[in-house]
């Protein structure tokens, strides 16, 4: 297992199995959007998966809450943006497990 994760050879071959790069580019575009949406709809990000009720503070004070994320806010129920975090980190190791795996190390066909 260590072989896997520190190769003798430092190289560009890729001895993974095929699938674990997909999921590695699933996890990024779906980290990017995140990103992304928390850049340029700063309120919805901070209302819908945080689940902070900016409805509930005064327009200036929402207004202070969505520029700063960094401070911890009171939240309302259980935010749904955790959920796509846990998915994300199962599709991670499930991915990290298939890059450690070679193409070729499956179970006997017979």
């Amino acid at each position: 297992m260590l072989a896997q994760l520190f190769p003798e050879r430092i190289d560009n071959d890729y001895r993974g199995h095929g699938l674990a790069p997909w999921l590695f580019a699933l996890v990024v575009l779906v980290q990017a959007g995140q990103g992304l949406m928390s850049i340029f709809n700063g309120y919805y990000a901070a209302s819908s998966p945080d689940a902070i009720p900016l409805d509930t503070y005064a327009p200036a004070a929402a207004q202070t809450v969505v520029f700063l994320h960094f401070l911890p806010i009171v939240r309302t129920g259980t935010p749904p943006g955790s959920v796509v975090n846990l998915v994300l980190l199962a599709v991670m190791i499930v991915g990290l497990a298939l890059s450690l795996r070679s193409p070729g190390s499956g179970p006997a066909k017979g």
